[in-house]
């Protein structure tokens, strides 16, 4: 396995084990990706910039942090440099919970990573620090392939498309010709 998919195995373990948490917590999966946000911000966020990060409207956002309050897992407070504006953070109920559920994986990531020296253990987590902002920069922006090249699966194939159907952007559009048109795909009309 090459870094690059262990990483993506290692990042749907996490998700696996967040579903989990959440569940044991009494939580949804977003309710509890919300209070992991919440609680590795820095500095504090307001509820907008809690949608952004979730992907769904400031609407949307405002309930789930309502829902989160009034079962006490979080507190909004004033925004320390603009009065306007309001920031979001975990309840000791919210931290007492996710640390309760996330000791004995902190003592079984310990006892994986006891065969390494000091060295080699800065060395690891160095790596894992560049690779979350790596994918924290991602996240904010579109995906760079070499010029030209499409993306490539794990076994190094051009990914496939359902026959008679054109690629599509990540967007998940269709891609345009510089008329602004769809391109014609075999027995498409025009």
């Amino acid at each position: 396995m090459t870094l690059d998919w262990a990483v993506h195995h290692l990042a749907v373990a996490i998700a696996e084990l967040d579903t989990a948490i959440a569940r044991r917590m009494g939580l949804t999966s977003g309710d509890y990706l919300a209070l992991k946000h919440l609680a590795t911000a820095a500095p504090p966020i307001g509820p907008v910039e809690l949608g952004r990060l979730l992907g769904i409207t400031s609407g949307a956002a405002t309930g789930l942090v309502d829902r989160l309050e009034r079962a006490g897992y979080v507190r909004r407070g004033p925004h320390p440099d603009d009065r306007r504006r309001q920031v979001v953070s975990t309840t000791a109920k919210a931290e007492g919970g996710m640390l309760r559920e996330l000791r004995p994986l902190a003592d079984d990531i310990d006892r994986v990573a006891a065969d390494l020296d000091a060295e080699q253990r800065r060395l690891v987590t160095d790596v894992l620090a560049r690779l979350t902002e790596t994918h924290r920069d991602h996240a904010r922006h579109p995906p760079r392939t070499p010029a030209g090249k499409p993306p490539r699966t794990p076994a190094g194939q051009p990914p496939r498309t359902p026959a008679g159907q054109p690629p599509r952007t990540p967007a998940g559009q269709p891609p345009r010709t510089p008329a602004g048109r769809p391109p014609r795909t075999p027995g498409s009309a025009g």
